[in-house]
């Protein structure tokens, strides 16, 4: 999962990898689903 700034979105493998692999910024934000589980977003495109 990806914070892209204004929302957040789920973003394949393969399609990172047909962008190049381009590196990942921070991100600071925690989502809260609706189960309380957090996710952590693995960075910022």
């Amino acid at each position: 999962m990806l914070d892209l700034g204004s929302d957040v979105n789920i973003f394949p493998n393969k399609s990172w990898e047909a962008l190049g692999s381009p590196k990942f910024l921070y991100s600071p934000i925690q989502l809260r689903m609706a189960n309380q589980y957090y996710i952590f977003p693995i960075g910022r495109l």
